[in-house]
């Protein structure tokens, strides 16, 4: 690993140039991640590859946002990171379907899935009253 690289990732383990650099990068510059809601986080994670296999990937800086005592996580990355766990192409279509709200992370992801799953509800519903109207129900005998 360069010394350049290195240099590049110690810069990134300082709470207020992580936080600029997500403004600049994300946010278009706003002052979004402020560095004292910032935590550091582990740079290593496992995921199953699979039954039965780990594996791991190393990051070079992690920082955990915290909101009231709760780490903060921008709906739209999630999704993505749930896609590439999953391979479900349906994490992007959710992604795809957010509103600006959504996506600037001022909904809670059990809002987000909530939504989501209850839209799922709707539709089942719906396919059952079509398949309901579709059957003949027969009649009673008097």
């Amino acid at each position: 690993m360069g010394q350049k690289d290195l240099t590049a990732k110690n810069f990134l383990l300082h709470r207020d140039i992580f936080a600029d650099t997500l403004n600049v990068l994300t946010y278009a510059g706003r002052n979004t991640v402020h560095a004292e809601d910032l935590l550091p986080a582990p740079t290593e994670s496992f995921y199953h590859v699979e039954r039965g296999k780990l594996a791991n990937q190393f990051g070079d800086a992690a920082m955990y946002e915290m909101r009231s005592g709760h780490i903060h996580v921008h709906p739209e990355a999630l999704l993505l990171m749930m896609k590439a766990l999953t391979g479900d192409k349906r994490y992007l279509k959710i992604r795809d379907t957010l509103s600006e709200k959504e996506k600037e992370g001022n909904i809670s992801m059990c809002e987000l899935l909530d939504k989501y799953g209850n839209r799922g509800i709707q539709k089942g519903i719906q396919k059952g009253i079509q398949k309901g109207i579709q059957q003949e129900i027969p009649k009673p005998a008097v």
